[in-house]
């Protein structure tokens, strides 16, 4: 309620501190709007669970300045935002204080839960699921906890005793008991701490917030902190369609309310939870692809080129952390889209390993092969194969040097029989080109023998000829002696 100390006992109670969220002594009020206090507090879950609590301080309610439709927005937009809600009243829980509260009456009024449906026809008790814990503080109570018979009450059975519908059927009895059912429907989850003055002394009061804690009353001093620990110590995170928001989703929720408030709206929780859906998702996904990209990465860290194996099994290990985070972090009811995009992302970033990988095992394959191949070329150049079959039964060998000794990666028996082709190839046009030079030799060999051999049987036919025709001449020579008679018709004589 307004100016009954609420910042005050955030510091003392909460924040554990003199100074905190501002304070002051006079009527004017400190807190405007909602303040949300700078470092999180530690606390812990019913479970035991260890949660950072984040404390709110709000303007208080029946401000001078301000109308009711102030006060409801800034009560709606505090139990939104709220897994636990302290409310603060002075004296004691009587008619005024609940009537106090009739801003619960108008709730349904400045809170939607689904867009299409309207505030009457959704069922009070629908907008429990959506709503905070609710303690409620009772100042300076000078009371004693005591039932009808004089037994000993808790504060919460004297909560409860208050709640009891009042009788009759008048219409200010109506609405008496609507403002108690109401309560009842909307806070299930609903407790009660009663605690006495800090002083006794009046006019120290307004000095509240500079006094030590020391000279505070013991019994409120012990008050309070027993309350802390019942606060802190058992709180629950703030959920949302079951689910558990964490710090962002809280900011984007807020967000969401508050953007709804300033442009005349009521805030939307479907709406909100649409948002918040949609950013989840989305972060959820950008961190999958960075962890899918991270792990890989670690994963291929010196081992590049890897055969198909080794990469399929180092993309599943990395697919399926990213799977995993982005399944903690995704929400809503379309995480289905946001998961077929992340799949259609993570193929395309494999498609580029498979590329690199491939680029570089191919690198590493035909530099192997060419400098084992070396050996065998400088044989060839030495002429050690005689035949083409003793260069194949080497180049088998070979081809069982690289499948033991060659490097990893895609295609890499594909690459070295590509190789070992080419080789082959290559080889048998050496020897090819060697056997026909050979033969061409020969070839050239055998017309020349027999271009001398004609030339020699036409010298041989030429000389033949010729002696035949020196024969024939002294043939005819003979023969032409024998038919002239020899001339006697001079005869000397000697003397």
């Amino acid at each position: 309620m307004y100016r009954t100390g609420k910042s005050y006992l955030l510091n003392r109670m909460l924040l554990n501190r003199e100074k905190g969220f501002g304070v002051g002594p006079t009527v004017n009020p400190c807190t405007k709007g909602l303040w949300i206090w700078g470092m999180p507090v530690p606390g812990f879950s019913p479970d035991g669970e260890a949660l950072n609590v984040l404390i709110i301080d709000t303007e208080g309610l029946g401000a001078l300045d301000e109308d009711s439709n102030h006060d409801a927005r800034v009560f709606s937009l505090a139990l939104l935002l709220s897994s636990y809600f302290v409310y603060n009243s002075v004296g004691s829980i009587d008619e005024t204080a609940l009537q106090n509260l009739n801003l619960v009456v108008s709730l349904t009024k400045h809170i939607r839960i689904k867009a299409q449906t309207r505030a009457e026809d959704v069922e009070p008790e629908e907008y429990s699921k959506y709503l905070p814990s609710f303690m409620w503080v009772v100042r300076d109570f000078t009371l004693q906890l005591l039932d009808e018979e004089g037994e000993s009450i808790s504060a919460k059975e004297y909560f409860e005793r208050s709640l009891q519908p009042q009788s009759g059927f008048s219409e200010a009895v109506e609405k008496k008991n609507k403002i108690r059912r109401l309560i009842k429907s909307f806070f299930p989850e609903r407790d009660c701490y009663t605690i006495v003055r800090p002083l006794t002394n009046e006019e120290h009061l307004q000095e509240l917030e500079k006094m030590p804690l020391q000279q505070l009353r013991p019994e409120f001093i012990e008050q309070i902190m027993i309350l802390r620990r019942k606060i802190i110590n058992m709180i629950k995170p703030k959920m949302l369609n079951s689910k558990t928001l964490n710090g962002e989703m809280l900011l984007n929720l807020a967000e969401s309310y508050v953007e709804a408030i300033n442009k005349g709206a009521v805030p939307n929780i479907e709406n909100a939870w649409t948002y918040i859906c949609k950013s989840e998702c989305t972060k959820a996904l950008h961190s999958a692809l960075e962890k899918y990209e991270t792990n890989i990465e670690e994963l291929m860290y010196g081992r590049i080129p890897v055969n198909e194996e080794e990469l399929k099994e180092i993309h599943k290990e990395a697919y399926e952390i990213a799977l995993e985070g982005f399944n903690k972090s995704c929400v809503g009811s379309n995480t289905e889209e946001y998961l077929k995009e992340l799949k259609k992302r993570i193929k395309g970033k494999l498609k580029v390993w498979e590329a690199e990988n491939e680029r570089e095992g191919k690198k590493q394959v035909q530099e192997f092969l060419a400098s084992a191949h070396m050996e065998i070329e400088q044989k060839l150049r030495s002429n050690e194969f005689k035949t083409f079959e003793e260069y194949s039964e080497e180049l088998k060998g070979f081809q069982m040097y690289f499948l033991e000794n060659g490097p990893a990666g895609p295609h890499r028996k594909a690459l070295m029989l590509e190789y070992c082709q080419r080789m082959q190839s290559e080889v048998a046009g050496m020897f090819f080109n060697k056997l026909r030079a050979e033969l061409d030799l020969e070839r050239s060999l055998s017309q020349s023998a027999a271009h001398k051999m004609q030339q020699l049987c036409n010298e041989l036919r030429q000389e033949h000829k010729a002696e035949v025709e020196k024969v024939a001449g002294k043939l005819r020579l003979a023969e032409t002696e024998k038919i002239e008679p020899v001339s006697y018709t001079h005869l000397t004589l000697p003397t």
